[in-house]
């Protein structure tokens, strides 16, 4: 009998060389005896289901400019208990930055990953019935570095005497395409007398 409904099985036992989604269901078997007609014998039930991979949901593969700090998510695998979740810089996963397992739900914050790096991840289902295969591999890229702070050079710090016309010059960032300068006559720059923005060099002079 599956879910109820009777399969009239005149073998002595029911094999599954390989299962399907139409296998899933719950079976119990009644055995009868030609000899003893009003004798019948019944099984306790024994429910068949299939643990499906899971299929991610995002950020999308090829995904790029995404925060270091990210939720991956993926759709609830059937008869699943918990995932296991792998994110690594490799596509075979031999470098893996997170690897954990008995997460409950179907999201997992990842936090603190690296500017401009290219991340694989992927999941797995376990339940009862044992461990499905891996997802599919997808894979994001994350926001590149910003850029670094400049170092100023010119004036030195605390310099007086300076000519009303002067030059302010700076150390080359790392990953700049331009800078914003700011001079202001308040250490809180609460009042701005320059407030330059685009500058692609590493200098500006002042008017008189």
């Amino acid at each position: 009998v599956k879910d109820n409904n009777s399969l009239s099985l005149d073998i002595p036992q029911l094999t599954f060389p390989s299962f399907s989604a139409a296998d899933i269901g719950d079976y119990y078997v009644i055995v009868g005896n030609d000899t003893i007609t009003n004798l019948t014998l019944q099984s306790q039930p024994v429910h068949i289901g299939i643990l499906n991979k899971p299929t991610l949901l995002s950020p999308k593969t090829n995904s790029k400019d995404q925060p270091i700090s990210l939720s991956l998510t993926w759709n609830k695998a059937s008869w699943a208990d918990s995932y296991r979740l792998q994110v690594s810089t490799t596509a075979n996963f031999s470098d893996r930055v997170i690897d954990s397992i008995g997460i409950t739900s179907t999201i997992y914050n990842a936090k603190n990953l690296e500017n401009g790096i290219t991340y694989y991840w992927r999941v797995n289902a376990t339940s009862s019935l044992g461990t499905s295969g891996w997802s599919e591999e997808w894979k994001f890229t994350t926001l590149p570095a910003p850029p670094a702070k400049p170092i100023l050079i010119s004036p030195l710090n605390n310099a007086i005497n300076r000519p009303l016309i002067d030059t302010l010059t700076w150390s080359k960032s790392a990953r700049a395409e331009s800078y914003i300068l700011q001079v202001s006559t308040s250490a809180n720059f609460s009042e701005i007398l320059i407030n330059e923005k685009d500058i692609s060099s590493l200098s500006y002079t002042t008017d008189s």
